[in-house]
């Protein structure tokens, strides 16, 4: 059996990147996967989601990806271990992931859930990965990808603003706080998915869902979202968002469905 520890974070990425990589494993390799979500103590995750035991908000969503992210040959089991502290990131895991394939932690939903599934149901709705409700919206030092064109709560407003009455998009707006189940029923129904390079954007990805990350990194960011369109600026006229997101919504089913 091939054991991979991963020191068990609330971000969506730190949940979504192992279990697809586990899962990859198990199918490239044709074995038994065993992954395991260490668990510090059970305080440390309300930084995000402070109306909840965060820790079992935690465990739910690892549960619901899990059963929607099974290997077709091989088997992935998932563990928890409680007050542990590994040490390290992860164990048996790329050190530096970019020396390997950008598609190793790279795997879609099963097609029951994923956004071509429900091609006859697309709606026209836009959905935003907004992190203007989110505890904290400083970006730590030195994380260029996790910059954005928007950079303060009113500047997101005005984003949604802008595709909603501009360019005339029905809107979600998602975050940290929407729960997993929520996010995916409207994920895969949206007709285009904006967000910035972390959160929800690992949930639309792992959906297969049409995006464009907004990152003043775009390198990176093309890299972990290999399937999405990265920018780095806004169009001063709200106006151009209707005819930019129905082209790239046109190019992505084009390329990846016809």
């Amino acid at each position: 059996m091939f054991v991979i520890d991963w020191d068990c974070k609330p971000g969506y990425g730190d949940i979504i990147s192992p279990i697809c990589y586990a899962a990859n494993q198990a199918e490239e390799q044709n074995t038994d996967v065993k992954l395991i979500f260490h668990f510090k103590n059970r305080g440390e995750y309300t930084r995000h989601h402070e109306e909840s035991d965060c820790t079992d908000f935690l465990e739910d969503r690892i549960r619901f990806i899990e059963k929607y992210t099974q290997p077709k040959s091989g088997s992935l089991q998932i563990e928890f271990a409680y007050h542990s502290n590994l040490g390290r990131p992860h164990t048996n895991y790329p050190e530096s992931p970019k020396k390997t394939s950008k598609w190793h932690n790279f795997r879609l939903a099963d097609e029951r859930i994923r956004w071509g599934s429900c091609q006859k149901r697309i709606s026209d709705i836009v959905t935003i990965v907004s992190p203007a409700n989110n505890h904290d919206l400083k970006v730590p030092e030195g994380k260029l990808w996790k910059q954005t064109p928007v950079s303060s709560t009113i500047g997101w407003h005005e984003f949604e603003n802008q595709i909603c009455e501009q360019a005339r998009y029905p809107i979600a707006v998602v975050d940290y706080k929407t729960h997993l189940e929520d996010l995916v029923s409207v994920m895969r129904r949206s007709y285009f998915v904006f967000s910035y390079h972390g959160s929800a954007a690992w949930v639309a990805r792992w959906l297969g869902c049409p995006m464009a990350v907004m990152s003043m990194k775009q390198d990176w960011s093309e890299w972990n979202f290999p399937y999405s369109f990265c920018i780095s600026h806004l169009h001063p006229d709200g106006r151009a968002w209707k005819e930019q997101i129905k082209e790239w919504h046109e190019k992505y089913r084009e390329q990846h469905f016809e």
